[in-house]
């Protein structure tokens, strides 16, 4: 399972990444159009908004709880020495 999320996760930054990458390498194109900062924008806080979501939907039964059996509680009364 975990390998499936890190190779989803490689792809989705991947794609995410791809536009910006292609404006920091790409020098001798056209100007930006008046709306290339509104797109930018709005893919930052898809993204953000989207990571917040499946954030919640995958830690909210918490991971981190142990899965077996309850452990077992031995009361001893007993002294030192």
């Amino acid at each position: 399972m975990h390998i499936t999320i890190l190779i989803i996760s490689v792809v989705l930054m991947t794609v995410a990444g791809t536009p910006y990458a292609r404006s920091v390498f790409v020098t001798g194109g056209p100007p930006e159009g008046p709306c290339a900062g509104k797109a930018r924008t709005a893919l930052f806080w898809g993204m953000i908004v989207f990571g917040i979501l499946i954030s919640v939907a995958t830690l909210r039964g918490n991971p981190h709880v142990y899965a077996g059996p309850a452990p077992l509680v031995v009361n001893v009364p007993g002294g030192q020495w």
